[in-house]
């Protein structure tokens, strides 16, 4: 597998940080060496941040979904068992 030249490289990071004529900057740096999404692509970046806090937090819907079902076959059960003389 080639790799890019070393000097490609280093430039990388400064011509995707900076605004140019084709486009506003892809990155903005937050500290040295670490980088977020550009504020042009700000939407794009809540896309993520919401999806990761979704994903941590298992409230994507599905799970809240899956235990109200479960909660109203339990409740039905009881309700059948206590109709019953």
């Amino acid at each position: 597998m080639k790799r890019l030249p070393e000097k490609t490289t280093l430039r990388a990071p400064e011509a995707w940080s900076a605004d140019g004529d084709d486009a506003p900057a892809f990155l903005s740096r937050v500290e040295n060496d670490h980088f977020s999404l550009g504020e042009a692509h700000a939407d794009a970046w809540d896309f993520i941040v919401e999806g990761g806090k979704k994903s941590i937090d298992g409230t994507t819907g599905r799970p809240r979904r899956e235990a109200r079902r479960r909660d109203a076959r339990k409740s039905k059960a009881t309700q059948r068992r206590r109709s019953k003389p």
